[in-house]
Parts: C-alpha cells; sequence; structure tokens
C-alpha cells in the first residue's frame, strides 16, 4: 500500500489503522539455503523494540547507539520488530512528506510534526519509502526517531538518530 502523507495534518494525534497482507504460493516467508542471498534479501535497517529499548541490529551504528545512516535518493527499507510484550512506536518528523510502503501489522501514526508506526508487542513491520535529498547546501541532514510512549526524555533507550547523507555516484 503506498500513501503519501500530507503537508498539512491536524494538531491532534490522528491514528490510522494499517495492515498489508501477502499472499504468495507456499508456506511462509521466501527463504533460502544460502545466507549470503538471505542477507541481500533482508532489508537496510532492522531495529529490534526489546526491553523498552531501541536496538539498530543491521545497518546501524557499531557501538550499539540507536543511529543509522541512509543514503538521500535511494529507496530505504526499514523492519521494525517488537520483541516486548508492550506496544512501541517508531517516530520521526523525517517521515511526514514520505510516500511510504508498509508491510505487516503497525497503525500509523500523526502528530502535528512528525510521523510513524505503533508496533504490537511480537509483532514487525516493513516500512519501504524513498529517501529525499537533504536540503539543498548540505551533506547531511539529521532527524530523531523515538518511541511516543517510551522515549520522550533525553538519555531515554527509546530515543534514537537516523542521519540521511547525500553522496555521489557515478551517473548523477
Amino acid at each position: 500500500m503506498t500513501r503519501s502523507i500530507p503537508w498539512f495534518l491536524p494538531l491532534g494525534a490522528m491514528v490510522v489503522s494499517l495492515t498489508t497482507v501477502t499472499i504468495g504460493m507456499g508456506e511462509g516467508p521466501v527463504s533460502s539455503k544460502d545466507p549470503e542471498l538471505e542477507a541481500l534479501l533482508e532489508p537496510e535497517v532492522i531495529i529490534v523494540m526489546k526491553d523498552k529499548a531501541f536496538h539498530v541490529v543491521k545497518g546501524g551504528d557499531p557501538a550499539g547507539d540507536p543511529l543509522f545512516a541512509m543514503e538521500a535518493g535511494l529507496d530505504t527499507e526499514i523492519l521494525l520488530r517488537n520483541e516486548d510484550d508492550v506496544a512501541h512506536e517508531f517516530v520521526s518528523p523525517f517521515f511526514l512528506n514520505v510516500e511510504i510502503m508498509m508491510s505487516g501489522e503497525a497503525t500509523t501514526v500523526f502528530t502535528k510534526d512528525a510521523v510513524g508506526f505503533r508496533v504490537e508487542g511480537g509483532k514487525s513491520v516493513t516500512i519501504r519509502f524513498p529517501s529525499p535529498h537533504v536540503e539543498k547546501g548540505a551533506k547531511i541532514q539529521k532527524n530523531l526517531f523515538w518511541c511516543n510512549v517510551h522515549g520522550k526524555d533525553p538519555g531515554d533507550k527509546m530515543l534514537g538518530e537516523l542521519v540521511l547523507m547525500e553522496t555521489k555516484r557515478k551517473g548523477r
């Protein structure tokens, strides 16, 4: 499902529940015996929500901080997996003007300043979107992400940062 997030949002929070079901010709997810192929099929970024903390287990900071980077202008895929018993949210101003495709179970959360995804305990969702370019004249653009339930204060473990980087590629 593709949805453009409007630039105007109501002052209060608006919540929309979306579920995407994928139907295939077989049982369970696509699987391979080749670990290298499996790694290529995984999203670029995997974030596990566990023990009321964000853990970026793929595509993140080697030091273990809740931080990851994306290359501007490319499609990005993030898997959000909640291993806690309680719901968590992954919310950021970054998603305000980004067209997002979602697969899995989550509730889309709209606030005045941010858009995000509420993932119930034991559930997961994959979000895919084209990363926008950074603001004119900048090489990087930083955005916070947080859980509205457990990550509102500095020092909380459910508060992190995503970095959008403008890079030069051949053919650009």
